[in-house]
């Protein structure tokens, strides 16, 4: 699905796992969800700047969703970047 609606691939989502530059986006709250639901945002190999929804079930991450980060989300990505380094 996120390669037809996004244009991404699973190894661009795998890639951004295993980057070691992902940086957590917390817990989804809205809406509501029987299960804990957690965002990052982080680079692919290429530079594309990922955001993946995602959650852990029986010990695996099980991506819901990933896309193009948006322009608020770049941002804070690269600020935050700026303070660590």
């Amino acid at each position: 699905m996120n390669s037809k609606k996004h244009g991404i691939s699973t190894e661009e989502v795998e890639a951004v796992f295993r980057s070691g530059m992902a940086l957590p986006l917390g817990l989804q709250i809205s809406p509501p969800i029987n299960e804990q639901r957690l965002g990052l945002v982080g680079p692919t190999i290429n530079g594309k700047l990922l955001q993946i929804a995602f959650t852990l079930r029986e010990g695996r991450v099980r991506v819901i969703s990933a896309r193009p980060a948006h322009k608020k989300e770049r941002q804070s990505y690269e600020e935050i970047l700026r303070k660590i380094t």
